[in-house]
């Protein structure tokens, strides 16, 4: 009985092994099924108006016959293809080498391409797809509603905003916003992209919303396009104005003789008068008692200095520091305006009051600061009257 049982296990397995070796020898009495794929595949491109593109397409164990289409159009299966001398194809047919040259792009050739490989009896058809972008720099920039380096007026503390507006690009341009030299966060701007009146173009309207302060004045703010056609480019489109802040005068500040100190009888001192900020540019008077003070003892001295160390120094006759900023207005303006007033000491001189008067339109009255000189002689013969 044990024996019987053993018989018959090996029967079955004898069975099993002859079964799959038929299940695996079927498929080779029918042949070998050869399927056509990519072995390459055409990939996406951006590429400059007038460069050459090649779209590569290498088709393994090709069966049908390969063609490329634009936009779902037929372009052919000929090398050269008809009606568009700008397109060939290029490779080794045999070798399933199809790769798409275009020569000199133009916004005509922006759009999908599909490399195609048609069905045979035993192949199904199969096809690839990839974007052709055709980069257009865009044409211009500029700050709307004024021109390149000019000089925009605004008060101090209100809201101004600048547009700066670049056109014709395609893909659609982006902005960056400068205050001198230092980026300004983007989040401080806001784009908006609106299409071309040229076709498949796109412009960009870029606001910058500021509320500058009297340290604002003279700050150069520019608008700079930013596009991939523009990259590696010595081209630059960059759009610039100078902010012209309207702001009231700084109190003055007297130096040159304290109240209280001794002058000695044919001393003489000079006294000057200065003023921080301010535009207009205020204007700086001596007054003697209350009185002005005689025009050619008068020397005005004007400073462009932002900080504390002086650019450039000019001395003039005019007792009065007028704001002429009409030859200044696209550069950074001066920020401090000095006065000097010479006092020589005499007897008449002791207890006389001199007073710094500053005056603006921005001012509801006149800033002063003043000094009482004290005048002592060397004897009481000596006085000088």
């Amino acid at each position: 009985m044990k024996a019987s049982s053993q018989w018959i296990l090996r029967r079955k397995l004898v069975l099993v092994t002859f079964l799959t070796a038929i299940v695996f020898l079927i498929p080779s009495c029918r042949g070998v099924e050869v399927v056509q794929v990519f072995r390459e595949r055409p990939g996406s491109v951006r590429v400059r108006e007038g460069n050459d593109v090649m779209l590569r397409c290498v088709v393994e164990n090709q069966q049908g016959r390969a063609q490329w289409t634009k936009d779902g159009f037929v372009l052919g299966f000929e090398r050269h293809v008809p009606g568009y001398p700008r397109y060939h194809y290029l490779g080794d047919a045999t070798r399933g080498e199809h790769h798409l040259v275009i020569k000199g792009v133009t916004l005509e050739d922006d759009g999908e391409y599909q490399c195609q490989v048609g069905p045979t009896a035993t192949s199904l058809p199969i096809w690839a797809a990839a974007n052709v972008t055709v980069m257009v720099s865009p044409t211009s920039i500029r700050v709307l509603g004024v021109g390149d380096g000019e000089a925009v007026e605004v008060v101090a503390g209100s809201s101004l905003i600048l547009e700066c507006l670049v056109t014709d690009a395609r893909p659609a341009p982006t902005v960056a916003w400068y205050r001198d030299a230092i980026t300004l966060h983007h989040g401080m701007h806001q784009d908006i992209v609106e299409a071309s009146k040229q076709p498949r173009r796109w412009s960009v309207r870029s606001r910058l919303l500021l509320q500058p302060e009297p340290d604002d004045d003279g700050q150069q703010y520019s608008c700079r396009a930013l596009h991939p056609a523009l990259y590696h480019s010595p081209t630059t489109l960059v759009a610039s104005v100078t902010l012209a802040v309207l702001h009231p005068p700084g109190p003055p500040a007297i130096s040159g003789y304290t109240t209280g100190e001794v002058l000695v009888e044919g001393e003489q001192r000079t006294l000057v008068c200065q003023v921080v900020g301010g535009r207009p540019r205020p204007w700086v008077t001596w007054y003697r008692h209350g009185r002005p003070l005689n025009l050619a003892l008068t020397h005005l001295v004007r400073m462009n200095q932002p900080t504390t160390s002086a650019t450039s120094t000019t001395t003039t006759t005019s007792p009065n520091s007028a704001a002429d900023d009409s030859s200044s207005s696209s550069t950074r303006p001066s920020r401090v305006v000095s006065m000097m007033q010479l006092v020589r000491a005499v007897r008449a001189e002791d207890e006389a009051v001199y007073e710094c008067r500053v005056s603006s339109d921005l001012l509801p009255r006149p800033l002063t600061a003043n000094v009482t000189l004290t005048v002592h002689c060397k004897s009481p013969r000596h006085c000088i009257l």
